[in-house]
């Protein structure tokens, strides 16, 4: 075999190579397209206190975004939370500003705070029943109102033990829609400095004012 022909057969070798090499690529698997929403933070719903991988039902969709805020949404309601907080659960919808790293026996560490979003069916006339029975191991309780998405919500803040030699502070918020009852709630550790209290406060009012039931 001459020289020109051994060329003439390695440029073709090397053109179905790289035909070959060409095809494949094209027919990788492409990585699942992530869209995300963001949910305006409103200022809605205040309260003034002194020192839940994902899991979704059919046809519910759900969309976290990510910036100074990061907004959920499951198809019942939305909301936009902190950074510095993350989702531990999402049924029933649950974030903490530990990583949901909680001590033995589900304690809450000393500095982190929990909120959880639960959501029932209650019969007309029986919000006032479901709250008393809740607060009623509860002490310290002062309670208020306030709105959340244009809902007039009875609100109280209280003390609770909820382990043996521990005790939390807690603010309920209850908004009856129909035949629906929605709380939202903050729990963190009664010892807590009274900045951490504040800090603890304030992300849960952004919480609350930036609600939407959908």
């Amino acid at each position: 075999m001459n020289k020109k022909k051994l060329i003439t057969i390695i440029v073709l070798v090397v053109i179905v190579v790289v035909g070959l090499s060409v095809v494949g690529f094209s027919h990788r698997a492409k990585a699942p397209e992530v869209t995300t929403s963001m949910v305006p933070t409103s200022t809605s719903g205040s309260l003034s206190v002194t020192a839940s991988s994902t899991s979704s039902s059919t046809n519910v969709v759900v969309a976290i975004s990510t910036s100074t805020q990061r907004s959920y949404s499951n198809g019942s309601f939305s909301l936009s939370y902190p950074s510095s907080w993350s989702i531990a659960r999402y049924l029933p919808f649950l974030i903490t500003n530990f990583n949901g790293q909680y001590q033995t026996g589900g304690i809450i560490p000393v500095g982190g705070a929990q909120i959880y979003v639960v959501t029932t069916t209650i019969e007309s006339g029986y919000l006032q029943s479901v709250i008393d029975t809740q607060l009623m191991s509860a002490i310290n309780i002062t309670t208020t109102t306030l709105v959340v998405d244009g809902v007039a919500c009875p609100a109280a803040a209280y003390e609770a033990a909820y382990a043996p030699g521990v005790t939390s502070k807690n603010v309920s918020v209850y908004c009856s829609r129909g035949g629906e009852l929605w709380e939202v709630y903050l729990s963190y550790e009664a010892n807590d400095t009274a900045a951490a209290s504040a800090a603890h406060i304030s992300d849960f009012n952004g919480v609350l004012g930036s609600m939407k039931f959908l």
